[in-house]
């Protein structure tokens, strides 16, 4: 696999991270900090309810690089001839089978907003799954670097992977303490965490096995 073309994606993500690092810096210091700061994503929350700003959709562009070109490194020593063959088609597949995993998460979540009656909480956890994508975009960019660019990128290959699986625990923490605060049912909460947030999961486990 010519894993020389790696340098494409790399090259958009620095410049896409130039260009909001020099333009919304405030923003992207929040987007950040809301990581673990639940105050600071409610602020967001609020902020982004009716209008999104541009460097909103800057980092999620930067996301879905960050992860579709860390997940090929992951893949990079596989020896599929799909793989070998089709290295172009490969970060374009990743970045739309995350897409589509997304979109799922959010749009059940909106609907079993509205089944139970809980139209906040599935508006501010949507804004939240956006928050630590777009702070995952981020963290993973320069491990992919890293490890593109070392002689040590198994290390790097598995820090990416402890961040990957620390933010999203960061995660399901959040949306913890989003259904603390509005006292929902525990069983809404249970039944949330069982189809939305760990089917995904098995099913990105499984696309990853496949290709």
């Amino acid at each position: 696999m010519n894993t020389d073309l790696i340098i494409i994606p790399l090259l958009i993500n620095l410049i896409l991270f130039a260009y909001i690092k020099y333009n919304y810096s405030d923003y992207l210091k929040l987007v950040l900090f809301s990581i673990i700061n639940y105050q600071a994503s409610v602020l967001l929350w609020k902020e982004n309810k009716n209008n999104k700003p541009k460097s909103y959709y800057l980092l999620l562009v930067m996301f879905f690089i960050s992860i579709g070109t860390f997940m090929l490194l992951l893949l990079k020593d596989n020896q599929s001839p799909f793989i070998s063959e089709h290295f172009l088609l490969i970060i374009p597949i990743l970045i739309l089978a995350i897409g589509i995993l997304i979109s799922f998460n959010k749009v059940a979540n909106y609907i079993s907003g509205k089944i139970f009656l809980q139209d906040e909480i599935s508006s501010e956890y949507n804004n939240n799954i956006s928050i630590f994508n777009q702070s995952l975009g981020i963290i993973i960019f320069p491990i992919t670097i890293l490890i593109t660019y070392t002689k040590t990128a198994e290390v790097f290959i598995y820090l990416g992977i402890v961040l990957f699986v620390l933010i999203y625990f960061l995660k399901i923490i959040r949306l913890f303490k989003i259904n603390i605060s509005k006292q929902l049912n525990i069983l809404y909460l249970f039944l949330y965490l069982c189809t939305l947030e760990i089917i995904p999961i098995l099913y990105i486990v499984k696309f990853l096995s496949f290709i």
